[in-house]
């Protein structure tokens, strides 16, 4: 069983694989995303494994969403039955913004450990903070787990999720002052030149 599995490693995606590469073995995280050349470069860089979302969705213990919110559906459908069949044995981490957990919970048709989060911007340079919540399926032993596999993207915290909304300002609060340098990274990273959001 591999430790963890990225399903589309667009933007903030690729982000925290790099991330949790340097947390745990690289040959413990599974990375799936359609763009071949995107993944295949990410693959050489962090030694993550390029698997598909079959094969995540069996064999990783943290599955991590990173579509897009209008393609989640979509994947949902290629591997809702597997997930039902292995009923145990792993958590769902969902970066979808439109997606509460009981959104989630709907469309997966079962009550899966999910942990929903929200990364901001600085993430990509180690400096950013991740705000999670989590529904009562989700052991406190696997909370500690992805906190401390995602703590090489900055803070983490724990919030309740009705306090997500109206958190736009949040996107670019670094944890610390930044360098011109990660600054220059993050102005490249907002106009596109290496992406912002979630997507596959």
């Amino acid at each position: 069983m591999a430790m963890f599995g990225f399903i589309g490693t667009g933007n903030m995606g690729g982000a925290l694989v790099r991330a949790v590469c340097k947390k745990i073995d690289p040959n413990e995280v599974l990375i799936s995303d359609h763009h071949t050349e995107k993944v295949s470069a990410l693959a050489n860089e962090t030694g993550a494994i390029i698997s598909d979302n079959v094969t995540i969705a069996k064999e990783a213990k943290f599955i991590v969403f990173g579509v897009k919110p209008q393609m989640l559906a979509d994947m949902i459908d290629e591997i809702r039955d597997i997930l039902k069949e292995r009923k145990h044995g792993f958590v769902i981490v969902s970066m979808a913004t439109s997606f509460s957990v009981s959104h989630l919970e709907y469309v997966l048709d079962w009550v899966h450990p999910i942990i929903r989060i929200m990364p901001n911007t600085p993430v990509s340079v180690g400096e950013g903070m991740i705000l999670y919540t989590v529904n009562d399926a989700v052991a406190e032993a696997d909370i500690e787990e992805f906190c401390d596999a995602f703590s090489a993207a900055g803070k983490l915290d724990a919030m309740d999720e009705e306090d997500f909304n109206g958190l736009d300002e949040f996107r670019f609060r670094p944890a610390r002052r930044l360098t011109d340098e990660e600054l220059l990274q993050l102005i490249a990273l907002d106009q596109g030149d290496i992406g912002a959001t979630p997507e596959e």
